[in-house]
């Protein structure tokens, strides 16, 4: 993409900006001209909604700030960016790709920077949590120990060599593996 960013500001009308809406950035199923490479959300920002970048496939990325307090599962569905958040938050973690919610143990998304990388053993996966992990590659995908949830549509749309679960698993939310092909 292009070196263009966006920064949200952190009022608009005179008003503070405390959240994203739904499909805000959205370019819907169409990948555009690649024009905006970077979105950076203003401190004072409280939360995203569920949705609030599907389908933003012209963003390449997204800095979130230390002010963000809720960001629900899905947040990110059909997104394919990085996303680094501001130091000081006390609610997420962005490491190694992988974006955390510290609160719950949630894997909320991982980035196209973690594929290949080990998945992290937090207690939950999100909804959608892997869509951008998987490639239409043939890899093993292990869920370490200590992971007790994945979320509905948790993996979401891939081709596996194989997959492995932990002992450590207790629950598989409705379609928790959506299109999901082993070899």
């Amino acid at each position: 993409g292009a070196s263009n960013e966006i920064v949200v500001p952190g009022t608009l009308g005179g008003l503070p900006v405390v959240g994203v809406d739904a499909f805000a950035f959205s370019t819907m199923d169409v990948k555009l001209d690649g024009s905006v490479a970077r979105i950076t959300l203003p401190e004072g920002l409280r939360f995203l909604d569920a949705d609030a970048f599907h389908c933003a496939h012209d963003i390449d990325a997204v800095h979130l700030p230390a002010s963000l307090s809720e960001i629900p599962e899905g947040a990110f569905f059909h997104f394919e960016g990085e996303i680094t958040v501001a130091a000081g938050n006390p609610h997420f973690v962005s490491e190694n790709g992988f974006l955390i919610d510290t609160r719950t143990g949630t894997l909320l998304y991982a980035a196209p920077s973690s594929i290949g990388q080990a998945l992290p053993a937090v207690r939950r996966y999100g909804a959608y949590a892997l869509y951008a992990w998987g490639e239409d590659f043939d890899l093993p995908l292990v869920i370490p120990e200590g992971v007790e949830v994945i979320g509905q549509h948790g993996v979401y749309d891939f081709c596996y060599a194989s997959v492995t679960l932990p002992v450590s698993l207790k629950t598989l939310e409705t379609i928790a593996f959506q299109s999901v092909l082993v070899d």
